[in-house]
């Protein structure tokens, strides 16, 4: 997340993308986990 976001606009938002993120990411794996 921080490699593709090299510049943040404010320390808030950083952590709004890495929430978002995380939360993308985690449901991914959960629904390819429930997929299988």
């Amino acid at each position: 997340a921080f490699l593709k976001h090299p510049r943040t606009p404010t320390g808030a938002n950083a952590v709004d993308y890495q929430s978002a993120d995380s939360e993308h990411l985690i449901k991914r794996m959960r629904t390819g986990q429930s997929d299988e």
